[in-house]
């Protein structure tokens, strides 16, 4: 019974962050007088990967209430933005096209990335709802900066965990049985452990978020 309601108390602390959250950003904004330089949309996008990120850390799922609530605010926000023609600059809104454009190009991506590597279904509907945000471009770079941050990190935490020359030899081993003997590399204990590592992508989703708000390659290129 215990049990119960404190599962029933984190839900409804869950789905009240969620459903909150983008309005408390809009009062930080207002009142810090963060719009000069931050639209709504990334501030938004950077409180709610925050909120999956620990989500995710703590209990390796990322609740509906967070990516539901995610979509249907980036929907919501770019449909009225369109509607009505215009949009004040500090909304951050993309349109309805693009919007739509970013939402299935991300889930796409990750549902095939899904159906690969079996990512969790809450990483696929984060990602979608991100894209509604940020539109197909950016949410791609915001995936690419992701995973690029998610190998380095695996890969330091295999090398503290193993050591380099045991995970080299690992690595050499798989190579050579499959591109030499061309057979399916045999698994011991530690390779088992390393492909089936536990990555949080939440967390690494709201480590992208501060490159991708920087706009690295609109800025070199404008350089």
């Amino acid at each position: 019974m215990f049990g119960t309601n404190a599962k029933m108390r984190n839900t409804f602390a869950t789905w009240f962050m969620s459903t909150s959250l983008p309005f408390a950003v809009a009062g930080f904004m207002y009142v810090s007088q963060a719009a000069v330089f931050l639209d709504f949309a990334l501030a938004y996008l950077a409180s709610i990967v925050c909120v999956a990120a620990v989500i995710d850390f703590r209990t390796h799922r990322i609740p509906n209430f967070v990516t539901y609530t995610a979509a249907g605010y980036g929907l919501v926000i770019n449909l009225g933005a369109s509607a009505f023609k215009t949009s004040p600059s500090w909304l951050g809104a993309i349109g309805i096209t693009q919007s739509l454009y970013g939402f299935f190009t991300l889930f796409g991506i990750m549902l095939i990335i899904h159906i690969i590597t079996g990512v969790g279904a809450g990483d696929v509907k984060l990602a979608a709802a991100l894209g509604a945000l940020l539109g197909p471009e950016r949410g791609i770079l915001l995936l690419c900066y992701t995973y690029i941050i998610a190998a380095v990190c695996s890969l330091c935490i295999a090398i503290l965990k193993y050591g380099p020359w045991r995970l080299f030899l690992m690595g050499r081993d798989a190579v050579l049985s499959i591109f030499v003997f061309r057979q399916r590399p045999v698994q011991g204990k530690e390779s088992h452990e390393v492909l089936e590592m536990s990555i949080p992508l939440g967390l690494y989703f709201a480590l992208a978020m501060p490159l991708t708000i920087m706009d690295l390659p609109q800025r070199l290129a404008g350089n």
